[in-house]
Formats: structure tokens, sequence, C-alpha cells
């Protein structure tokens, strides 16, 4: 085998004449790399959005429960990306001509036929209900189904944590979760569980983070601002990123 460097100093790939589909199979361990990282951020989006409801319903004066919705198709193929957010849009107008702020999450699971459901928990305060979706004509793709969630963080860690033993394919540009409704401190700390380990080393208490203009990460209260200690370029049609190699605060080649 021999390598080849790439035009940008610092960056390599090895081809070899005997391996004629060594491409191919590098763009197959990185697709499987880019699942298993996508399954991990449901996971930990899910399950991390799906406590802080619970604990900010544990503080509030007010008795709250939690519903589980299962939305599935009648079809394999009759996924479209809206639908989801169409759904969620009927709940929420619903609850807010009622007074109520919608708070729920949700996931995506992919059944043995090959079609795409979403489970999905609302809290409601006590004693308000939300029609079941396919009757109320808010889910008109297939069956539906709703009941009480007596344990609301243990319902979405099972669907979520069930992930990685998909048959099929997602369909191209699915989305498999989101939370909604979090306060302000709540949705920081959703996002800063989001980030890397590197993010979270540098910014080791909870605190609001985005993404810098130019790159990296800041602090959005204090304006800080942290470098990626890694970079990605895009040569020939490739991916490829390497760690960073700091000298006095400048970054320099890796020859």
């Amino acid at each position: 085998m021999r390598a080849q460097r790439s035009a940008a100093s610092g960056f390599t790939h090895s081809v070899t004449s005997h391996t004629p589909d060594i491409g191919k199979q590098l763009c197959q361990v990185t697709e499987e790399l880019n699942l298993k990282r996508r399954l991990q951020t449901m996971k930990c989006g899910t399950i991390t959005g799906a406590r802080l409801h619970q604990e900010a319903m544990s503080r509030s004066p007010r008795r709250f429960w939690a519903v589980f919705v299962t939305l599935t198709y009648a079809g394999i193929d009759d996924w479209s990306p809206k639908h989801i957010s169409q759904y969620l849009t009927a709940c929420r107008n619903y609850l807010r001509r009622r007074g109520v702020q919608f708070r729920y999450v949700w996931t995506c699971e992919l059944q043995k036929r090959g079609a795409p459901h979403y489970h999905v928990i609302v809290w409601l305060p006590y004693g308000q209900k939300i029609p079941k979706p396919d009757a109320s004509g808010w889910w008109p793709h297939g069956r539906s189904n709703i009941k009480k969630a007596e344990k609301p963080v243990g319902y979405i860690a099972k669907y979520a944590s069930k992930g990685g033993t998909y048959e099929h394919e997602m369909p191209r540009g699915i989305r498999i979760h989101g939370t909604g409704g979090l306060d302000r401190r709540g949705a920081a700390e959703r996002r800063w569980w989001l980030f890397p380990k590197w993010v979270r080393k540098h910014f080791p208490n909870i605190e609001d983070l985005g993404r810098a203009v130019g790159g990296g990460v800041v602090n959005r209260d204090t304006g800080e601002i942290a470098a990626s200690p890694y970079r990605v370029v895009k040569i020939g049609g490739k991916i490829w990123i390497t760690e960073r190699i700091l000298e006095n605060g400048r970054e320099q080649d890796q020859n």
C-alpha cells in the first residue's frame, strides 16, 4: 500500500491497486459512523429533554401528567418530512387556545416493514387532554394511539435506545428527534449536553452555548469563543478531518 498526500499539507489518504473498492469501503465506514453519531445524539437529546421537562413539572405548583402518542403510517412510502411538523403545529395551536404551554419530546423509529413512525410525549396540566391524532384529522396518514405515560423518561428512553437496531435505511432528509417547550435554562442545558466532549470540557459548567460565526463555539452570556481542536476540509470530493497543531496560539501546518 502506498500513501498519497493531498494538495493541502497535513492531509493524507491511502490507496492501493489491489483494493479498487477501498473508496467505496471508506464511504461505507463514514456513513456508518455518521449514523452512529446521529443515533447517539437522538438518544441524548430525547432523554435529556424528557428529564428536563419532568424536573420542571416537579417544581410547578400545578399538577401535571404526560401522554404517550404513537403516529403510524398506513403505507411504507407515505412518509414526508413535513408530517411530524404539521402534527406538532396542530397540537401546539390547540393547547395555545386553551392557555397551555406545549411541552413535548419526540423520536422516530423504523418498523420492521421499513416504515418510519413517531413516538411523542406531551406534558399537560392535570385534567387537560388532547384529541386522538387520526380521529381529529391531525394525523391523516395512518393510525395513531394515545395513552397515559406513567414513566415519561423511561418511555422515550426505550424507543430512543432502539435506534441502533434498524434493519432498513432511514428516508433521506428525515428528522429523528425533537424537543420543545423548555424554558431558556432548560434549552441551554439540553444544547450543552448535545455538544461534543471537547466543548463540554472547555465549558465545564452548563452554559448557554451556540455556534460561533466563522467556526467554533461561543458562550452567549460572556462572549468567550472556543476554537475546535479539529479542522475539516473538502478536497477532491473527499472530507478530511485532522487535529489542529497550535504553537504560541497560532495554528501550524502539519508537515
